[in-house]
């Protein structure tokens, strides 16, 4: 909640807010990243404008097979 506070205290209104973030699995469980992004930035005052799946990532770090991992961006904007 911090960095999104911080993120709604300097853009300028109408300005945008992207934020590059996934969930992730932690001994088989999911930690829902995603979602508690989305809540923070609405907690700290900004309009939720979606999601975006702009670029893959051609790097693997170990990636299985020939797949490509993809990350959403998430939109942000301040009133």
């Amino acid at each position: 909640m911090p960095a999104m506070k911080l993120q709604a205290a300097v853009v300028k209104p109408g300005g945008f807010v992207i934020v590059n973030i996934a969930d992730v699995k932690i001994d088989n469980k999911v930690v829902p990243l995603e979602r508690w992004t989305v809540e923070c930035g609405k907690a700290a005052g900004l309009a939720y404008k979606g999601q975006e799946h702009p670029y893959e990532l051609n790097y693997r770090f170990g990636l299985p097979g020939d797949g490509v991992a993809v990350e959403a961006v998430f939109l942000f904007q301040k009133p």
